[in-house]
């Protein structure tokens, strides 16, 4: 995969939740050979108040896959990016889409801080003010 510029959609999250457990384990080996891995679920949202499972999928990304936490960022924006074709966004850097999220507390020393924005720019407009 690694040879190939192959991404892993590993969507450990899912697999999880549908007994398979070498999904992390695959995840992990992957991951320590080189190949890149791309943050995703097909796991549908939730209907009651509960987490949304591309959280759940960051969170086993990191516990249970071997990744720190800006790896972990880095398979959710620039490998996401790269994978679907869409070489505009996915990094902060002139000439990109201004796709920001602003937060309040720092996701590498927690990554579900990704998931509590202060503010969301898209194509530099702000979608949501300050919570």
């Amino acid at each position: 995969m690694k040879q190939g510029n192959i991404y892993l959609d590993a969507t450990v999250f899912h697999a999880e939740n549908n007994k398979m457990v070498n999904a992390a384990i695959i995840t992990r080996r992957a991951h320590q050979r080189g190949v890149k891995i791309v943050s995703g679920t097909d796991w549908i949202y939730p209907t009651k108040n509960e987490d949304v499972a591309l959280m759940q999928e960051v969170k086993l990304l990191a516990s249970k896959c071997g990744m720190n936490n800006l790896e972990v960022i880095q398979c959710a924006t620039l490998n996401g990016a790269q994978v679907t074709g869409l070489n505009d966004r996915g990094v902060i850097r002139p000439g990109k889409r201004a796709d920001l999220l602003l937060l309040g507390q720092d996701p590498l020393k927690d990554i579900g801080h990704l998931f509590h924005p202060e503010m969301v720019f898209k194509q530099g407009q702000n979608l949501k003010g300050g919570l």
